[in-house]
């Protein structure tokens, strides 16, 4: 028994394979949670990315440096396009109990005029406690906000 599809005829049992495929994928690239455990994040330090209503933090990464911790990472538009991505991001750690322990903005800086992300950099002078927590937010341009 066939069964007539978008034109395509296919028999029943042919769907299955396609199912299990669709479902190792999906199970493979997760569902887009907040925290990123795959970041590179320093010892004892979980990084939780926010996004805003049109930027999105791709790719974060710390460093543990003397001065304190250095945070590298980029941002694209949930559109992907051309152009400046608006706004700047928001980084700030906190410690296990709660508290803001050092905050500071960053700004997006484009690689080139046809760059689709901008990348960002900032340095957080203190010395993390192991179970922080780093929160990076995409705040929106407050010149073009509606």
């Amino acid at each position: 028994m066939r069964t007539e599809i978008d034109g395509v005829g296919r028999a029943p049992g042919q769907w299955i394979p396609i199912a299990i495929v669709l479902a190792a994928l999906s199970s493979v690239t997760g569902a887009g949670c907040a925290t990123n455990p795959a970041a590179s994040a320093a010892p004892g330090l979980t990084i939780e990315k926010v996004a805003s209503r049109e930027v999105v933090v791709d790719s974060v990464r710390t460093e543990n440096r003397s001065d304190g911790i250095r945070v590298y990472g980029s941002a694209s538009r949930r559109i992907s396009r051309r152009g400046a991505v608006p706004g700047q991001v928001n980084l700030a750690i906190m410690s296990p109990d709660g508290r803001v322990l050092s905050e500071t903005q960053a700004s997006l800086m484009r690689r080139n005029r046809q760059a689709q992300s901008a990348r960002f950099n900032a340095l957080l002078p203190v010395e993390a406690p192991p179970g922080s927590v780093l929160r990076v937010t995409a705040l929106p341009d407050p010149c073009c906000s509606f």
